[in-house]
């Protein structure tokens, strides 16, 4: 909460659902500081499905989340 509440803090993730659990919403996120929040490629934010990439047996041996993840431009 304490993110939450710094206006500097940015959620990248916040809209991100689970992807093992599309009901859920997601709990993993990526947080940035306003200047780096702003070179994020929007369209790149996701949560990598591992039920998809893994098989059932090895992605519940990994975790019970997924992966967040985003590509940050290097020069605003």
């Amino acid at each position: 909460t304490v993110l939450l509440e710094d206006p500097a803090a940015v959620l990248r993730t916040k809209d991100l659902r689970s992807c093992r659990m599309p009901a859920w919403v997601g709990i993993d996120h990526i947080v940035a500081d306003t200047a780096t929040a702003a070179r994020c490629v929007p369209t790149s934010v996701q949560a990598l499905p591992m039920d998809r990439l893994l098989s059932k047996e090895q992605a519940d041996a990994v975790s019970d989340h997924c992966p967040v993840v985003a590509r940050f431009r290097t020069a605003p």
